[in-house]
């Protein structure tokens, strides 16, 4: 696996890489890529996200670099120690080698003193980043951890980050005001209604069969989660039917020729 730290770019990390330059999938048929192709298409909500919001390479290659010098920082974790115990006489430990994930960074440093601002003002984090565009570069870290420990044979630890990557990723849309959104964008698609809105639909249609014709993504359903993401549309199956038309109109055309 090729692996190096600096340069992180969106044009890398859109390339199913990590922020540490690892490949997400193995380049081989490998059933491993189930996995692996799930922490790939989370890492892509997260980087697209990230760059449609302005975030330069500068300010997250630095914010990230920041964040791994805070991991191991005992400040952000007071008198806390890492791992859990079963509830025995003895305190049995629930797994053998406990340790604080980027995950429990985040949750210790934002509720520590001074919350979220003394958290990135301790980290010497940019003020300019703001939670949502902090829980996404969490993500990232968690992948890049995730898919470390998978190339190590370490399935297990790579699933608990994977998990906790997912619960980053929720807090990151759930403050962008995805939801909102999409629930006030379609509701002004229904009071339209009629030629007006099969016309706006027709648009995002063009817009999905483009970027899908770019190769940007490996599967019909990674395009469609993407659509449905960025624009104001109501069905996954039927974004995934107009790629499938599309293919098909230009097999067509190529076997006319």
């Amino acid at each position: 696996m090729t692996t190096h730290t600096d340069g992180i770019t969106y044009r890398g990390l859109g390339a199913a890489r990590t922020l540490s330059g690892r490949d997400i999938y193995k380049r081989l048929t490998d059933r491993q890529n189930h996995f692996r192709s799930r922490l790939s298409e989370l890492s892509w909500s997260v980087v697209s996200s990230l760059e449609r919001h302005g975030l330069a390479e500068s300010l997250l290659s630095g914010t990230v670099a920041k964040l791994r010098a805070a991991k191991n920082d005992p400040r952000h974790y007071g008198d806390n120690t890492p791992g859990a115990y079963f509830d025995d006489v003895s305190r049995t430990p629930v797994v053998p080698d406990p340790c604080f994930s980027y995950w429990n960074l985040y949750e210790y440093g934002v509720t520590g003193e001074g919350g979220f601002n003394g958290f990135i003002a301790v980290s010497g984090i940019d003020p300019a980043i703001d939670n949502a565009t902090l829980c996404g570069l969490i993500a990232l870290l968690l992948i890049d951890s995730a898919v470390e420990h998978l190339d190590n044979d370490d399935p297990f630890v790579a699933a608990s980050e994977a998990m906790e990557a997912a619960f980053c990723v929720e807090q990151m849309f759930h403050d962008r005001g995805y939801r909102h959104m999409l629930q006030e964008a379609r509701k002004e698609l229904a009071r339209k209604g009629g030629v007006a809105a099969h016309r706006e639909t027709d648009g995002y249609k063009e817009q999905v069969i483009a970027k899908w014709r770019t190769g940007t993504f490996k599967t019909k359903a990674a395009a469609a989660r993407w659509a449905m993401k960025e624009f104001p549309l109501r069905s996954q199956e039927v974004v995934v039917r107009w790629l499938r038309e599309a293919d098909k109109s230009c097999n067509a055309t190529q076997l006319d020729e």
